[in-house]
This record gives C-alpha cells, structure tokens and sequence, in this order.
C-alpha cells in the first residue's frame, strides 16, 4: 500500500515537472502593448491593457501579473479575448480566467488554446490608492510595466488621463531606457509614454505630480509637503539620463565615424584590389555564343566534361553519362525491363571493373545481387542509415574521382581561382555593408560619399568579371574546345549529321549530351538523321532502346531521381514632454509582468 502511494506521488511530481516544462517551452512575441490609465477623482485608476501576442507554435493561454502596495487591492476585473469578454472562474475551460491573489498582488490566468497564430489579450480593472494628496500636490508614481515580463514588448503606448483639463500644473517624469519618450499635453490632462521596444526584466515608470483639486474625494492623504522634494529628485534624476545620452551620443558619433572610415578605405582598398591584375598570368576562352562548333569528341570521360564545364562536382546526370559509357564498353548491359513501366536493369558483363570502383560495387554487391541491379531497388535503398552513408560515399569517392581526373588536365589556375574567390568575398560584403548604409545613413555628406564608392566599387566589380580568369592557356584553349562542342549539340538540329560525318563519328556523343543536359536534342537530331537500320548497325546499338521516345532523357531522369532518392531515404533523428530618464522614482507596481503557457 505504501509503495503504491509512493508510486501515486512520484507520478504526480513528474506530471508537474512535465507541465512546467512545457510552460517554459512556450514560444511567443508581443507585437503590441497599448496602456490606457484614467485617473479618478477617488484617486484610483481605472487601468486597460491592450496586448497583442504572436504564437508560432502552441500554446495554452496567458498570465498577467500585477504587484501592488499593501494598502492596495484591484477589483472590476474584466478580460477580453480577440474582443469576445472572457468569463471568471475555476474551471481552467477554454476563454475562462482565473484570478488569484497572494502577498505580493494579483494573478490573471487566461485559459485559450491557440496554435500559430496571433491574439489579442484585454485586461481591465480598477486599482485603488494609486495616487497620494499631499498638502501642495497630488502625486502618481507607478510601474505602468513592470519588470517582470521573461520577453521583449514592442510598439509600446502609454496613455494616463487626468480627471480634468487645463492643467497648467502637471508635471510628468518617466523612467526606464533611455530610448524611450513622454509626450505632457496639459491642455487635455494628459501623458502619454512611448517605446519602440522594452527588453525583458526591464519596468517603465510614470511619476506625475498634479493639482489636488483633481483627486478631492481621495482618502489615501499625507499631511505634509512633497513637491519641492520630488521636483529636486526628478531633477537629478533627468540631469543623470542626459549625462548618459550625451555619453552615448558621443560613443554613437565615434562609433559612426570610425565604421565610415572603415567602409570607405574598405570599399577604394577593394576597388584598388579589384583593378590590380592577378599574379599569375591567366587567359579568358571565348564564350559559348562565340566560340565556333567543334565536331571532335572529347578526349575525356562525359563526368568529367560536365565537372570542367560547370567548375563544380559532377552530379547524377554525370552519373547516368557514367554509366553509359560504361555500356558501350561492354563494362555493363543496360536494358529497359519489359511490362514495367519506368524500369530499367543494369547488368554486370565485366566482373574485374568492380576493382577500385566503389560506385559499381554499390549498385551490383550492396543494392543488387553482384549480377544485376533495377532502377525499383536502388530508388528503395537507403531507408537505413548505413546503406544511406553506403551511397554518400560511394558517389563522394565518385565524383572525387572526377574532380581528380579534370584537375589533371591543369585548366584551371588554383591560385587564380583562390584570388578571385577573395576578391568576390570582401566585394560582396563591402556591397552589403554600402547599401545599407545607404538606407540607415541620414547625413548629406556621408551619402555622397558612399554613393560614389558605391558606383565606383560596382564599376570594378563588372571590370572585374569581364577581364578576370581562372584559366590557364591550356585551360582558355580547352574550355573554348568544350563550349563549342556544347554549342555544336545545342545546335545540332540544324546540321544534316551525314554532311558533316558518317554514323562513326556520332557514336560517342550521347552520354556527353546527357551530362551535359542536351539529350533530347541529340537524340532527336540522329533519329531524324539516321534509319533505324543504321543505328542498329553501329556502335548506337547499345544505345538503341534509349534513342526512341525520348528514352535516353528518361534513363536519364529515372536514374537521377532514383539515385537521389536512395541518397535522401534515410532521416536521422534529431517632468515635461521628452525622453525617459533612467533609475527609479520608487513607484509601486514592480514586478508586474506576463507570459504565455
């Protein structure tokens, strides 16, 4: 019996930590924090909070506390929810409130389930004792935030009305970050405190001194004068907040200074850079419109083409290139699987090419059965994860391959290819860094300035693009070799083939015009060209159940999307109108906060 209650508790203590947990998981924003205080003429305040939270995911409902003086109490309590009045009692339902009291004030508990989205919480109640009737003045001193809020607010309005107009004798002071402002409209009786944002655990403070003649039926009275002494504290208090914005404003302007020095010796050091040539003499090929039609094969593999041509790891099409080539060598047999739509078997003729091939021993000894593989079995390979990193390194240790195959060929300039990658760094960041200071940036001269360095910098970067290289001589030559045989079978369809060769000479361009993703043309251009007869005569015999019907594309396709989806398979888990002064008047409500759970 004492162990099943031992159990009972433990759950219990668990459930708990379970839920407090989850209170403190909740994610949100407040967008929007609107104060509305008229003060009464019993000396109370009749207070309207207006908050706007933003969900993302989740969440329960809301909780507002507000802390109070001992002489204090809230009553009148009303809360909105996206305008629909909430009901007060116990029952933690949907749209109700609870509210509790303890030794340090009130808690509101709003119970609303809400997901991804953004709601708007009213809470309304009425405060007594807030303002004092000293003999000489009437004097309010409250928290309108307080510092107990675990988020940043924004758009923060505070509004306090007097219970009169026309008040020459009001005086307001406000506390809280520096960044803040206090708007005294005597004329209506009214303060208003405004803030773009408020970090968390940080208050803001209203102290307002007023005629007594506003409060007479205020019972909460000192019998004795307060005004020359909260006068002088608001004073010092003011004259500290303007020493620290000096200070500031003195550190913002070196600050400002310093960054415009940096960025415009930055952005003419960078021109400079951009202008001066490479240590290492390069050459530009000609480009693909201009770059005349080469007929010759490459005497490089089509991966490899497709690597020198884009400057980067060959990808699955380069693959399925691969693997044609491979066919006409009579390495593999690929044949299109009968009565199944899309499927395509590839079947091993040269057992000793799996030597020092990791991506042949891939398909045939893990995904097949060391004789054949399809098309069906590699797309489902790789749902665990070490047949996942079985295909990552395989087609890595693949196009490593490729890459140590096209670097053989010394087209590219490794120091020139490190220098203009420096070069497109520090350009683009220092673009970055004009353009917005271009947008942020005020002063007349200082966007003169970064207007023409700006100009001047773009300029460098286009002079930059037309004139600089990565290439080699032997790599300018190659390259326009390479666009030109691009261009011949991006064209192709405009040749009459047999003119220009006979069959022979068109036998090896296919897996080139897949890597290079110019199939479809190709294989129109021969079936247009070529009989039947033909075809099946040469060397296109290989290639023959792929040329029809734009077969060639869809073993193309079909690899590269089967290839890729046994690569993704697997998932691994995983005192006048103006600014706040900083400090405190000690005025009640501190503490006060909210938060979601």
């Amino acid at each position: 019996m004492k162990r099943n209650i031992v159990l009972i508790l433990c759950c219990i203590f668990l459930s708990l930590i379970g839920i407090k947990n989850i209170q403190a998981d909740v994610n949100y924003d407040v967008k929007d924090y609107t104060v509305n205080v008229d003060v009464q003429k019993n000396g109370s305040l009749i207070i309207k909070r207006h908050i706007r939270y933003d969900f993302p995911d989740e969440a329960h409902g809301v909780y507002y506390r507000q802390n109070l003086e001992s002489n204090q109490q809230i009553s009148q309590t009303q809360v909105w929810i996206n305008g629909q009045e909430a009901q007060q009692n116990d029952s933690a339902g949907n749209n109700t409130y609870k509210l509790t009291r303890d030794d340090k004030g009130y808690l509101f508990k709003v119970y609303h389930n809400v997901d991804n989205q953004e709601v708007n919480f009213t809470y309304q109640y009425v405060l007594n004792n807030a303002v004092i009737n000293w003999k000489d003045t009437a004097e309010l001193n409250f928290k309108v935030i307080g510092d107990g809020w675990e988020t940043e607010l924004n758009n923060i309005k505070v509004t306090i009305k007097l219970p009169g107009q026309d008040v020459s004798d009001l005086q307001a002071w406000s506390h809280g970050p520096l960044t803040g402002t206090t708007k005294v409209n005597k004329k209506l009786g009214e303060v208003t405190l405004s803030l773009d944002e408020l970090q968390a655990k940080t208050f803001v403070e209203s102290h307002i001194l007023f005629p007594v003649a506003l409060t007479p039926e205020n019972t909460n009275v000192r019998n004795e004068k307060h005004k020359a002494e909260v006068q002088k504290q608001e004073k010092q208090l003011a004259l500290e907040a303007n020493r620290k914005r000096k200070v500031q404003e003195r550190k913002d302007r070196l600050w400002a200074g310093a960054m415009f020095v940096v960025i415009c010796v930055g952005s003419f050091g960078s021109i400079l850079y951009n202008l001066m040539p490479l240590k290492e003499e390069t050459y530009r090929p000609l480009s693909i419109k201009n770059a005349p039609h080469v007929f010759e094969l490459p005497n490089y593999e089509a991966a490899v083409a497709q690597s020198l041509f884009r400057d980067t790891d060959p990808d699955n099409k380069a693959l399925s290139a691969y693997l044609l080539e491979l066919s006409v060598k009579r390495v593999i047999k690929i044949e299109p699987i009968s009565n199944k739509k899309k499927d395509y078997l590839l079947t091993l003729l040269d057992e000793t090419a799996l030597s020092n091939n990791e991506i042949l021993k891939l398909l045939f000894n893990k995904i097949g059965d060391t004789k054949q593989v399809s098309m069906k079995q590699i797309k489902k390979y790789g749902k665990k994860k070490h047949e996942h990193m079985n295909v990552v390194n395989a087609y890595k240790a693949w196009q490593k391959s490729v890459r140590t195959k096209a670097s053989k060929l010394g087209w590219v300039s490794d120091n020139a290819k490190s220098a203009m990658i420096r070069r497109a760094i520090i350009s683009g960041i220092l673009l970055l860094i004009l353009i917005v200071g271009l947008i942020v940036t005020d002063n007349s001269a200082a966007l003169w300035v970064m207007g023409v360095s700006l100009v001047l910098l773009v300029a460098s970067i286009l002079y930059f693009i037309m004139k600089g290289s990565i290439y080699t001589k032997t790599g300018a030559a190659g390259m326009t070799e390479l666009r030109g045989f691009y261009r011949m079978m991006d064209d192709i369809g405009r040749f009459n083939l047999k003119e220009v060769g006979d069959i022979v000479l068109w036998e090896g361009l296919l897996p080139y015009a897949v890597a290079l993703g110019l199939s479809k043309k190709v294989s129109k251009a021969l079936i247009d060209n070529f009989t039947s007869e033909e075809l099946q005569n040469s060397n296109f015999i290989y290639y023959y159940p792929f040329i029809y019907h734009n077969g060639i594309a869809n073993f193309s396709n079909d690899f590269n999307s089967s290839f890729t989806r046994g690569m993704g398979n697997y998932s691994s888990p995983s005192g006048g109108s103006g600014g706040f002064s900083g400090g405190s008047s000690g005025g009640f409500g501190g503490g006060s906060g909210g938060g979601a759970f």
